[in-house]
């Protein structure tokens, strides 16, 4: 079974046991206000969510992939949101990479005291690396957790069997 099909199955399989999610996944736009990852989940798309951090050399070569992702869909059925788990104490760096990449999707910052206990409430498991990867349901609930890189062709294969 390859990677992109075992992902597939376990997204699948995910939507049975994660029917719910926490009341508040805090974090900070880039205008340093708090706002709540939920409150970009729901809109009746998929969401892709990648949390990267300024060293991870898997998350610059992934950018532009989410990039493309995010503009061919998310007009219609899915869109992306980048987390920058660096926290605000980079928000310089933030904007340059963000600049750097010229991405359209939106980019929050997370609250660095309370992500990893945050994560594990979201996911019901433990941070482990960058890129990492949440996909929520159209109606805003988890279907998955992907650690490490993203291979872009298994979330189409997942928008096309909906």
């Amino acid at each position: 079974m390859t990677t992109s099909n075992l992902f597939l199955k376990l997204c699948i399989a995910a939507s049975f046991f994660m029917t719910s999610t926490v009341s508040a996944f805090q974090m900070q736009t880039l205008q340093d206000t708090r706002t709540n990852l939920h409150d970009y989940l729901g809109d009746g798309r998929w969401t892709v969510v990648m949390f990267w951090e300024r060293d991870c050399v898997a998350c610059e070569a992934q950018k532009p992939l989410l990039e493309a992702f995010h503009q061919k869909y998310s007009g219609s059925r899915a869109k992306a949101i980048g987390v920058s788990i660096d926290g605000m104490e980079y928000l310089d760096y933030i904007q340059k990479n963000i600049a750097r990449h010229q991405t359209s999707y939106p980019n929050l910052a997370v609250l660095t005291d309370v992500f990893h206990w945050q994560f594990e409430q979201e996911t019901k498991k433990k941070y482990r690396l960058t890129p990492t990867y949440l996909l929520y349901f159209p109606d805003g609930k988890l279907a998955g957790v992907r650690h490490g890189s993203m291979d872009f062709n298994v979330l189409e294969q997942i928008l096309n069997e909906e």
